[in-house]
């Protein structure tokens, strides 16, 4: 890495730290929060009217001026006041201008890795870029880029910034403010990876933005300067310092002044303007030593010697070779730049004095020195081949990441029509079902109104059969029922059925008289008053009436019996007699003065029946039935 190279990197970390803020008096002891909050509700408003663009820059002034950025406390007090500020007025858009100073300042102070560094800044970079502000994203990618800068990380710098140029090409931010800091570094760092012609290149577009501020314009213009005089183009090189030197002059940028005049001595002691380059190499050196930067000073003592020896003032150039061995001693130089520098100057001296001993020990000294900064310089050095290479490869990760998420935002998509196509069919079919279930409830319900119906007529039926044999009282009682003989029996209730037939031909039941003259409520059906009185005369629990009733009985429900004994097997009298009853509708009372039994009987019977049928309810019973 050149002398000048390594000059301008210190001047770099010596402007972050003091030029930078030399606008701000140095905070008293007893720091004022007043003026800081009066300056922030004025800065807040200013953010509000200029372009969002530029309030990243208002921000950081404000940070600089108040060295809130050197506070974390403060800076996350800041923050926080900022973004509530934000969220009141419901300001998104200069929120996500905030979140990228939240999120470099934070990083800073949590010296995360590379990978805790990506990560944060790939999250907040989708996040801008689904909210479709490509403006925030565009100055997400600068930041990003500038954090492996500061970690001297610089190739992967360069792929974050040369993507973050393309980024702005093809979403039309030309005029972005964020494109110019882009530009800008990169032609930074090309200049430090000793590639002076791309660098130009990029330092060029960059100025073309019109939006260089005035510490990037000083920068820029003399990294120019030294560009073109390590292409050995010296014209444009002091022209460039020329043009740097009177815009520092102007804005009393004394120390940055100082820096370029050291810069340009070197292309003038090149030019063979010996006088002007001393004098200006002179001002670098008085800068450095009032500054105590004794790195930069082994600099401007290097080219003070070199110019000297040119001049032929061998004493003078002697006493400067005395002063470059005191301060390289203060040189914190871990490049080993200044020892290199020491060197040179010590053999350039010596052997102008011919003095060929000394000359050749200093000379080998130079060449070791040389070598190990060769070699910290070959570490940090990349060839444009590389380069473009590296730059390729990352940029198609980045596309190929785009394209997963792309790939992720179409499923995702896909997975939501889905979803609604699922509900829509779900709930039609659901809605059909609920339509089905209220058609069958409405069948249903007819159907057991119409049962109802035909359950109240076969009632009907079996009292007025009742009736025909209450009223042939005297055929009943002349008829001799064989007690030990079941056959005969049911022989002769057969006969009894045929005689009540018989003798009461016109008493025949049709079911469309019974419905008109029917007077019933087919919601609560129950037996008449009467009729249950004639059933409690008509013992059912002697055999001779039971036979007569069941006979009545099956006369209405013909198959009654037979369906019993096919579902339940054999059944019992009581079962028949029990279940004959339910199905007349009579409830647990009256079926037990029928059988002259208790109403617990009557449950104790039903139970049986539900647990040998596989029931559990008076309802189920009566569905059966």
């Amino acid at each position: 890495m050149p002398f000048k190279n390594l000059l301008f990197l210190l001047f770099i970390f010596y402007y972050n730290i003091v030029f930078a803020q030399s606008s701000a008096e140095s905070p008293p002891k007893n720091f004022d929060f007043t003026p800081y909050d009066n300056d922030f509700e004025k800065l807040y408003q200013n953010c509000t009217k200029t372009r969002l663009d530029s309030a990243h820059k208002l921000q950081i002034a404000f940070l600089r001026k108040y060295y809130v950025i050197r506070d974390k406390k403060r800076l996350y007090d800041y923050c926080g006041k900022f973004k509530n500020k934000c969220l009141k007025d419901n300001n998104k858009a200069l929120l996500r201008r905030l979140l990228v100073i939240e999120t470099v300042d934070k990083l800073k102070y949590q010296k995360p890795t590379p990978t805790q560094v990506e990560t944060a800044f790939n999250a907040l970079y989708d996040t801008f870029l689904e909210e479709n502000d490509v403006s925030a994203a565009l100055e997400c990618l600068l930041e990003f880029g500038l954090f492996p800068h500061k970690e001297k990380t610089d190739i992967q710098a360069l792929k974050i910034l040369f993507f973050a140029e393309k980024f702005a090409q093809k979403n039309n931010l030309q005029n972005d403010i964020s494109l110019q800091g882009i530009l800008y570094r990169i032609g930074y760092i090309l200049w430090d990876f000793d590639m002076p012609i791309l660098s130009i290149k990029y330092l060029k577009k960059s100025l073309e933005t019109n939006k260089t501020n005035y510490s990037d314009s000083l920068i820029t213009l003399n990294a120019m300067g030294i560009n073109y005089q390590k292409l050995n183009d010296y014209q444009n090189s002091i022209k460039y310092f020329d043009v740097v030197s009177a815009l520092a002059k102007k804005g009393k940028s004394d120390i940055f002044y100082a820096v370029v005049l050291g810069n340009a001595a070197v292309t003038l002691h090149k030019l063979g303007e010996q006088n002007k380059a001393f004098a200006y190499a002179t001002q670098d050196k008085e800068m450095c030593f009032r500054e105590k930067l004794w790195s930069n000073a082994v600099g401007a003592l290097h080219t003070l010697i070199r110019i000297e020896i040119k001049r032929n003032n061998l004493e003078n150039a002697k006493i400067l070779l005395d002063s470059l061995d005191n301060v390289a001693l203060k040189a914190n130089d871990k490049h080993f730049i200044s020892q290199k520098r020491q060197k040179e100057a010590a053999f350039l001296y010596y052997q102008a004095l011919k003095n060929h001993e000394k000359s050749l020990s200093f000379y080998k000294e130079f060449v070791y020195y040389d070598s190990l900064a060769q070699e910290y310089a070959n570490k940090n050095k990349i060839s444009e081949l590389q380069l473009a290479a590296e730059v390729r490869i990352y940029q198609q990760e980045m596309d190929e990441r785009e394209k997963d998420k792309q790939s992720i935002n179409v499923l995702f998509v896909i997975s939501i029509i889905l979803l609604i196509l699922l509900i829509v069919f779900v709930g039609f079919f659901v809605n059909k079902k609920i339509k089905t279930i209220e058609i069958n409830k409405k069948v249903v319900e007819n159907i057991n109104k119409t049962q109802a119906q035909e359950i109240a007529i076969l009632k009907q039926q079996i009292f007025a059969q009742l009736a025909d044999i209450k009223q042939n009282n005297n055929s009943l009682q002349a008829i001799i029922l064989p007690k030990n003989n079941p056959e005969d029996i049911k022989e002769d209730i057969n006969q009894i059925g045929k005689d009540i037939d018989n003798a009461n031909p016109q008493k025949e039941i049709h079911n469309e008289n019974l419905v008109e003259n029917l007077d019933f409520d087919t919601e609560n059906i129950s037996v008449k008053e009467e009729d249950l009185q004639f059933l409690r005369e008509f013992n059912l629990t002697k055999k001779e009436q039971w036979s007569i009733f069941k006979v009545s009985f099956l006369k209405v429900y013909p198959n009654f019996e037979r369906k019993i004994i096919t579902k339940m097997g054999e059944v019992s009298n009581a079962e028949l007699r029990l279940m004959m009853l339910q199905k007349l509708g009579l409830d647990n009372n009256e079926i037990s003065q029928m059988l002259l039994i208790s109403a617990n009987s009557v449950r104790t019977g039903k139970y049986r029946l539900y647990k040998k049928l596989g029931l559990s309810s008076a309802e189920e019973l009566d569905n059966f039935l």
